[in-house]
């Protein structure tokens, strides 16, 4: 049970099912969330880990962070790219 399955058949789903559907799920030890386009349900005892491993990873960058010193320009190219079809309509 470690991947997502869509739920996407039975959407619009109101909260009150959502939260049903999540008790439910937690009595067998699964945890439902919504995952942005879709709902996944995974083992909850792999959930519990998740904000310990993704807080150790990021502790020395939340610190410089904190601390003001964190260089941001190392996450630049993450973001997208403008889009200079735009600028370069009024130039022609």
């Amino acid at each position: 049970m470690g991947s997502t399955a869509p739920l996407s058949a039975l959407e619009p789903l109101t909260a009150f099912i959502v939260e049903e559907v999540a008790e439910w799920l937690s009595g067998a030890c699964v945890t439902l969330f919504f995952a942005g386009s879709t709902y996944a349900a995974v083992k909850t005892s792999v959930v519990e880990s998740w904000p310990r491993i993704t807080s150790k990873r990021l502790n020395s960058d939340l610190q410089a962070v904190a601390q003001g010193a964190y260089d941001f320009s190392t996450l630049e190219r993450l973001l997208a790219a403008p889009n200079h079809e735009e600028d370069d309509e009024g130039k022609e």
